[in-house]
């Protein structure tokens, strides 16, 4: 899993950022996964394009995926606030995390 860009910087007070979530199977069969999200402070919102991916194995062409996570900074926010969001990666049916990144 990465993420591109590895941050937002310089979303204004009620505007949005973006980023991408580029998730990929390393395994030798098609797979399901989640992405989950750490909970954001109260007035943030996320939003994912997609949460629920299915990934074919590592050997074939569509192992890879991009899905746009949209993060939403509430009006009355700081201008010099930051806030830490947590992305991983898990089976769709439940388990350990395969993978998982922090931005802020």
């Amino acid at each position: 899993m990465g993420l591109s860009p590895t941050g937002i910087s310089n979303v204004q007070p009620g505007s949005n950022g973006t980023l991408n979530v580029i998730v990929t199977n390393q395994g030798n069969g098609q797979d399901n996964f989640r992405i989950s999200l750490s909970s954001p402070p109260g007035g943030w919102t996320l939003s994912l394009d997609d949460d629920e991916i299915t990934l074919g194995s590592k050997n074939g062409g569509d192992k890879q995926i991009s899905v746009t996570l949209t993060v939403f900074v509430p009006s009355d926010a700081l201008a010099d606030e930051g806030v830490q969001i947590s992305v991983s990666i898990k089976p769709l049916n439940g388990g350990q995390t395969y993978a998982s990144a922090d931005f802020t």
